[in-house]
């Protein structure tokens, strides 16, 4: 391997630590965004449109956050899977649809 791609990988590395790590930050505001409804004071009807239009976020991503932030209140397990690395947000968002307390 190169130096350079070497270098490629070990940042690639890196960014994709910092991406799943930011990821769980960002989770962990919205629950409390969602939490205080803190999205009210600011002019939008739930935290979907928060996300889309004043985080910039695609539908997708604010559906995927919104979905996640309110299943993890009903299923705390969920949150603390994705904490622990037990569980990517990907397959969180999946899980978010069938998941409940009994199972």
């Amino acid at each position: 391997m190169t130096s350079t791609l070497k270098h490629l990988h070990e940042k690639a590395v890196t960014l994709a630590s910092r991406y799943r790590s930011l990821e769980k930050e960002l989770l962990e505001v919205l629950i409390e965004v969602e939490s205080q409804k803190g999205y009210l004071p600011l002019g939008f009807d739930s935290l979907f449109t928060y996300g889309v239009e004043y985080l910039k976020l695609t539908r997708d991503q604010s559906y995927g956050f919104m979905a996640i932030a309110r299943k993890s209140k009903e299923v705390p397990e969920l949150k603390t899977a994705i904490d622990n690395h037990e569980l990517t947000f990907s397959n969180a968002r999946k899980l978010v649809s069938v998941i409940t307390p009994e199972n």
